[in-house]
């Protein structure tokens, strides 16, 4: 064991460029793979920690027009409920600044079993007796409220109670939302403040106790038309990221596996070549064919830990900027975020492993049932042999990727990715013909000129297997790379993107239109528009079922630039939906359907309207969005505000104006640079991630290419030696070197511009199809510099070669000859 592991090393050590090559292949394969297969459940911990944090163990909150008692959850998966008891007035106060007028803000009492509350990881441990009360720190602040001090309470009847402060509460969760002015009860203490014997048990926060059961309790709360429920967990928008996410990264890695599966295969078939020597000292010592296959693959098993580690170790480093990046508590803190799973490494492990075991696996069967004969008498052969089969088989590839996306080019994004596949793979088989056709065209034009040099390499072009083999790799791999690059600035532009054509934007609103028209008045506003949405879970026909969907107003001037394709004006009874749920549903601009509205509510509403557009609403959000006439959505939900847009002079001093006198205590203001850097600093590990896959694809790229030109100089050195000895100078050899690269390499990225854009384009409409709308529609000319930066450093890698053959000793290489 010890010799096989001495004999192998050795071979690693031999060329410590390729194995380098192998190496950061492998490693780019590990750093891919943590992010499909890491990221997705990664995301659901983190996730669930921010839930647990927020909302401790709860998975619903319920709301009834009813009380409900322990009768009543019986007959449903067994829960573990808090009762809250709710009681809220306004606090009056004077501005130091604007002390001639009076302002109000909302104080929320709530009244709960404090042992429960602990126990549901909602609140710290408090023992409360009816004459003490826990005060969130947001209140304590604004009044000054300190540990033992007394404050005063007010009743329904607007009596006054006093209480001992017996802490005060720092942290920030379901219970205590950031900035909210809320005090803690014992529930017994609300009797009081209610001013009745019995309460209401109306409000709930509810822990189902089997996770499996909690879908079936929701759907049981669902049919009950005098119940609301909020599900805090594994809520459909989530569950959407998580999908998004996941799958977006998953292309990323498709797209960079077939980056390294190309150049892997192509060097391990070098590396088999080497290695027939060895085949056939095992062979004439008798050793079998699988032994000596396995003797083989350990040199590969060692190349794939070589790979996994720093592969891990990168990832470990990004992370956890990557995780906290994604998802924050209120307090603005990161969310926790657990360790990798161990059964993750030993996966990715196995995949690493995996690819070096098939890289080679063709090429080594056949080497290994090769006779000793032919083996020990064996030269290698620079010449490129012309396929039929590979081609045929290149071109029907082709047609079957084709005919599969005209048929479920629309609708079916699995099927999409395996076109894709299918006519990269068939693209590239068909390389070398093209190549050779070049190559005629090329010295037939070069001999006309009288250019023998030229003319030389351009036939050189469509007979070497070098020029060959760094064709096919240039095409797939630049091809693959320009697809990553797309997809990168694809996700960096969406998550670094204006939703809103405003210098201020509100968020979080909650008040009638006219409670807010005291904006239109601030010095340096010169337009405001209310922004209306509701969240609603309704039909479009009857056979479609429910779904919940963001209902919006059209209101003008509509500057939220993240929805796009709206028409000048939009009727009474016409309406826009989200391109991705008009796909889904099959839906057509012109025809008539069904849409029922607030189902759930006292007056439902039921219309038969024209879709009127599809609209790109991917921009502004992932959920579905319908948009309505703006009188038609008041009819139906009324004129309370969500979101407002304000075009101003001093975006600063607008901002501090409403935040310091607005009322609502959950308003978020912020300006546009705020909402640019909040941007930025969100997507700050998403872009992490993104650059470095970048890098890395440009380093693969240049590296694989250049590998290849290293080991296809070992091979023609001989060649080469003879060139020199008989008819050329090494300044015209290292000519030739540079013009047949020039012309591959040329014409390879030529055609890996347009494979890339295809690429990039089928990825899109993939990722429609599964109702991930991601716009991958990057300018031509972003496109073009790429093809030229790796042009460029394609042609730098040709000084190796070129100062090969200035070194290269004639005499010596000839001498075996």
């Amino acid at each position: 064991m010890v010799i096989l592991l001495k004999h192998t090393l050795k071979n690693i050590l031999k060329k410590p460029f390729r194995s380098f090559i192998i190496i950061i292949c492998m490693m780019f394969t590990a750093l891919t793979s943590y992010l499909v297969f890491d990221l997705s459940t990664s995301i659901k911990d983190v996730i669930g920690n921010y839930f647990l944090d927020m909302t401790g163990n709860i998975d619903l909150s319920i709301t009834s027009e009813t009380n409900l008692d322990d009768e009543f959850f019986a007959k449903y998966p067994e829960t573990s409920r808090l009762t809250l008891y709710d009681h809220r007035y306004e606090i009056a106060y004077r501005d130091p600044e604007q002390y001639g007028y009076e302002f109000t803000k909302d104080l929320r009492i709530i009244g709960l079993n404090l042992k429960t509350a602990y126990e549901m990881e909602l609140l710290p441990e408090l023992n409360l007796n009816d004459s003490e009360a826990a005060v969130a720190a947001a209140y304590a602040e604004e009044y000054g409220i300190h540990e033992n001090d007394t404050i005063s309470l007010y009743d329904v009847n607007g009596n006054t109670h006093d209480y001992t402060v017996a802490k005060i509460l720092t942290g920030t969760n379901g219970m205590i939302p950031k900035d909210s002015f809320v005090v803690i009860v014992p529930e017994e203490t609300m009797t009081t403040l209610l001013d009745t014997k019995e309460l209401n048990t109306r409000e709930f926060m509810i822990d189902v106790k089997d996770d499996a059961k909690v879908e079936e309790f929701c759907k049981a709360m669902e049919e009950i038309p005098s119940i609301e429920y909020v599900r805090l967990k594994g809520n459909e928008q989530i569950q959407s990221m998580i999908m998004q996410v996941t799958s977006i990264f998953l292309v990323l890695f498709l797209v960079t596996f077939l980056m390294v599966l190309f150049i892997t295969v192509n060097i391990s078939e070098r590396i088999v070549i080497e290695r027939m020597f060895t085949i056939g000292t095992f062979k004439s010592l008798g050793i079998s064919g699988t032994l000596t296959t396995m003797i083989l693959l350990l040199e590969n098993a060692f190349y794939a830990i070589l790979g996994f580690i720093p592969g891990t170790g990168l990832y470990l480093l990004i992370r956890p900027s990557l995780l906290s990046g994604m998802i924050s508590t209120s307090s603005g803190d990161a969310a926790r975020i657990d360790p990798i799973h161990l059964y993750i490494y030993i996966f990715v492990l196995l995949l690493v492993l995996g690819m070096q075991f098939a890289a080679p696996a063709l090429e080594l069967m056949k080497a290994v049932k090769t006779p000793i004969r032919d083996i020990i008498f064996s030269n290698q052969d620079t010449e490129y042999r012309l396929s039929k089969f590979r081609t045929t088989l290149g071109g029907v590839l082709v047609i079957i990727a084709t005919v599969l996306y005209v048929i479920f080019g629309k609708s079916n994004g699995l099927m999409i990715f395996g076109s894709l596949i299918l006519g990269v793979v068939g693209i590239s088989l068909m390389i070398p013909l093209f190549l050779r056709l070049l190559s005629m065209l090329l010295s037939g034009l070069f001999q006309k000129a009288g250019m023998p040099v030229a003319t030389y390499a351009s036939t050189e072009l469509g007979s070497k297997k070098t020029d060959i083999v760094s064709g096919v790799l240039c095409v797939s791999i630049c091809a693959l790379c320009i697809a990553v690059f797309g997809i990168a600035g694809g996700m960096m532009n969406f998550y670094t993107r204006d939703t809103f054509d405003s210098d201020v934007t509100v968020g979080y609103a909650s008040q009638k239109e006219t409670y807010y028209h005291y904006i239109e008045d601030l010095p340096g506003v010169t337009d405001v528009q209310y922004i209306y949405t509701f969240s609603d879970e309704m039909t479009i026909n009857e056979q479609i079922g429910k779904r919940f969907y963001g209902v919006m107003a059209y209101t003008k001037p509509f500057l939220i630039t993240g929805i796009k394709n709206l028409p000048e004006e939009l009727g009474f009874d016409e309406f826009a939906i989200s391109q991705t749920e008009a796909n889904k549903l099959g839906m057509k601009v012109g025809e008539t359907y069904h849409l029922s509205f607030a189902s759930d509510s006292v007056f439902p509403t039921e219309r038969d309207m024209t879709l009127k557009a599809i609209a790109y609403t991917s921009e502004y959000t992932a959920s579905p969005i319908i948009i309505l006439n703006a009188e038609q959505y008041e009819k139906i939900y009324h004129d309370t505000v969500s979101e407002i847009c304000i075009k101003c002079s001093d975006p600063d001093t607008v901002r501090d104006t409403i935040k310091k006198y607005s009322v609502e205590q959950n308003i978020k203001v912020r300006t546009k640079a705020e909402i640019a850097a909040s941007d930025l600093k969100e997507s700050q590990g998403v872009r992490l991630i993104l650059y470095c896959i970048i890098g890395l694809g440009v380093i693969l790229t240049i590296i694989g290419i250049s590998g290849n030109q290293m080991i296809g100089f070992e091979g023609r050195k001989r060649e080469y030696a003879v060139m020199h000895s008989t008819s050329m100078s090494k300044g015209q050899i290292g000519r030739v070197i540079l013009l047949e690269t020039f012309f591959v390499i040329g014409s390879s990225i030529t055609i890996a511009l347009l494979l890339g854009r295809l690429i990039l384009f089928m990825i899109e409409r993939a990722l429609y199809a599964l109702d991930i709308p991601l716009p991958l529609d990057s300018p031509f000319s972003s496109f073009l510099m790429m093809g030229g930066i790796l042009f460029l450093l394609i042609m730098f890698t040709t000084v190796f070669p070129m100062r090969a053959v200035r070194k290269m000793n004639t005499a010596e290489t000839l001498k075996y000859e």
